[in-house]
């Protein structure tokens, strides 16, 4: 990050603009590069070859599934450990329900923000609004729909 910093700062005499854009670019570059490690990691994290299953059984390791997040430093690719249960024939994530994962894959705090901007613009809008912003986050029609279903609810 220090060589970037070095690299990218603005030519002496550069207004307060140049400034500021040049701290934002840094600060969100820093932002997804902590993000992404950390989610990649933490959806990774295999706790055993045995997981409890919400029927009671016990879901076994099966493989290692990939998923798209939405995070508020835009979109995330990660692993997440899958198990499945023999006794009720479903599978799951537990790294789903640690990251807390809402509407969208979304994250806690991509929800969040979501919720703001859905609360002051129409649903369809928003996405043209995190891209006026400049803002990192990145999401589909789907995740704006349901996060205004529950910001109406």
């Amino acid at each position: 990050m220090a060589e970037r910093v070095a690299d990218q700062w603005p030519e002496e005499g550069a207004d307060i603009n140049d400034l500021e854009d040049f701290a934002e670019r840094m600060g969100q570059e820093l932002q997804r590069e902590i993000s992404e490690r950390t989610l990649r990691k933490e959806a990774e994290r295999k706790a055993g070859n045995q997981s409890a299953c919400t029927c009671g059984g016990r879901a076994t390791y099966q493989r290692h599934h990939g998923l798209t997040l939405a995070t508020a430093a835009g979109r995330v690719r990660v692993r997440r450990a899958y198990y499945h249960c023999k006794r009720c024939g479903q599978g799951r994530c537990p790294a789903d329900a640690r990251l807390r994962l809402g509407p969208g894959n979304t994250t806690p705090t991509a929800q969040a923000r979501l919720a703001v901007l859905s609360a002051l613009e129409p649903y369809v809008q928003v996405a043209d609004l995190i891209q006026q912003l400049g803002l990192p986050l990145q999401l589909d029609l789907k995740s704006l729909v349901v996060c205004q279903a529950c910001n109406d609810g």
